[in-house]
């Protein structure tokens, strides 16, 4: 039987709200419960195919005994609790995060460019971000030296761009962009292509929201 996606992805959620609201992470739910501690780690939750898989049993069960929480109430805080928006934890929140190489997936954001979160990982980063924020993993090396292979982008959609903040330009079904926010009609995104300066860049034309295009700021990278 193949897993709906969508339902197992709220199940991962509902169990990641759960565990940060007794003070785990994944990785310290999963010691706590006696398992390997990267069992509810993001990076497995998901087949080649890139679907979610669902938790084993024993798995889940272990988990709910370090939650104290029956079969029951689980289930009643699934059919209660909405897409996981980012939890304060210990040292940070959690954020919904995504592959750059994943962000043209359709139904990957919602129609205000909102991500859907069911569609995506969870990770920490420490301090405060707004309720919208999300983080896309770069993972290819086109953006060096402005941003590494495996730097982590977070991104606020809520703020609108000003001409030359950092931004990512993303549309279902084209690979997302980022680069320096040119404002005009209808707008553009100078990229950071490894090789080219800002001034050799060319300006890939964009619209601020609408017919599934968003220009998101960035508003810090990690290295």
């Amino acid at each position: 039987m193949v897993a709906d996606l969508s339902e197992a992805g709220r199940l991962w959620h509902t169990l990641d709200g759960l565990a940060s609201e007794h003070g785990f992470t994944p990785s310290g739910l999963a010691r706590a419960a006696g398992l390997d501690p990267t069992t509810f780690n993001p990076s497995r939750r998901r087949n080649a195919q890139g679907d979610y898989r669902w938790p084993s049993l024993s798995s889940l069960f272990s988990a709910l005994s370090v939650l104290r929480l029956s079969l029951s109430e689980f289930a009643d805080a699934f059919d209660k609790r909405q897409v996981a928006r980012p939890v304060p934890v210990e040292g940070g929140v959690f954020l919904p995060a995504l592959p750059l190489s994943r962000l043209h997936e359709e139904g990957v954001f919602d129609h205000t460019g909102l991500p859907r979160t069911i569609m995506w990982e969870s990770v920490v980063l420490p301090g405060v971000f707004a309720p919208s924020a999300y983080v896309v993993r770069v993972d290819t090396d086109m953006y060096e030296p402005v941003m590494r292979e495996e730097s982590l982008i977070v991104v606020v959609p809520d703020l609108p761009p000003r001409r030359h903040d950092r931004v990512l330009c993303s549309q279902t079904g084209r690979p997302s962009v980022a680069g320096l926010w040119s404002p005009g009609a209808p707008g553009a995104v100078m990229p950071f292509f490894a090789g080219q300066s800002e001034q050799e860049s060319d300006e890939l034309p964009a619209v601020s929201g609408g017919a599934e295009i968003w220009v998101h700021r960035i508003i810090t990278v990690t290295f």
